[in-house]
């Protein structure tokens, strides 16, 4: 450059990107580590190492779909990663917990598998595309504010998506193979939810039914 000339860096994104990638990452570690406890209190350790599994794998797929609709790693999407997080291990949990019914009622792993998944199939795939609905729009904006939002909806779309994949398909298999086909013993946690059913919910719930009109109003 001429000696009249200097150039300097005004704005850097990538040392930015880069934080928020690191935040991101801790962001999951934890998001897995509560969850798989959650579901170690309620379900036991082998539901919990098949819903820790799901998570990342998740993760992976739609980060792979993401950069094959030409969208990389930058703030929004990060953003969007974290607000998935908290989406996407419901229909997993749904689905084991439902297998896991079965084979506290005597069926066998595989029997339970095939019904548990097939039985809440219809309806977490209802509650799945209600929530891809509510983001759809967002892909439809045009000119700045559209290309500049364009990754988060696509990025929860694809997360969802594939959670909704897995629920159905990884999760029985692994169910099939991870899960203990024995009878389960209640836990702590069990014996307190029967607890708070039978002496809290269940007398509010007839009470509720019983006298409607004044619930309402």
């Amino acid at each position: 450059l001429p000696p009249n000339i200097n150039l300097n860096v005004a704005f850097e994104q990538p040392s930015a990107v880069e934080n928020r990638i690191n935040e991101f990452f801790i962001n999951l570690l934890q998001g897995i580590a509560l969850v798989g406890f959650v579901i170690f209190l309620v379900l036991g350790w082998r539901s919990a190492i098949i819903i820790i599994t799901l998570i990342p794998l998740c993760i992976i797929i739609a980060l792979a779909l993401l950069n094959g609709a030409g969208y990389g790693l930058q703030q929004i999407s990060i953003a969007a990663l974290v607000l998935a997080l908290g989406l996407l291990v419901d229909n997993g949990i749904v689905v084991l917990e439902n297998i896991n019914r079965f084979i506290e009622e005597g069926f066998s792993k595989r029997e339970a598998a095939l019904k548990g998944a097939s039985e809440v199939g219809l309806a977490i795939a209802s509650s799945t595309v209600t929530t891809l609905l509510s983001f759809f729009p967002l892909t439809q904006l045009g000119e700045g504010p559209g290309l500049f939002l364009a990754s988060l909806p696509l990025t929860v779309i694809f997360s969802l998506i594939i959670s909704l994949i897995l629920a159905l398909t990884f999760s029985p298999l692994l169910a099939n193979w991870v899960l203990s086909s024995r009878i389960p013993k209640p836990t702590i946690v069990d014996r307190f939810f029967e607890w708070f059913v039978t002496k809290i919910y269940e007398p509010v719930l007839h009470f509720v039914l019983r006298f409607g009109i004044p619930t309402v109003i």
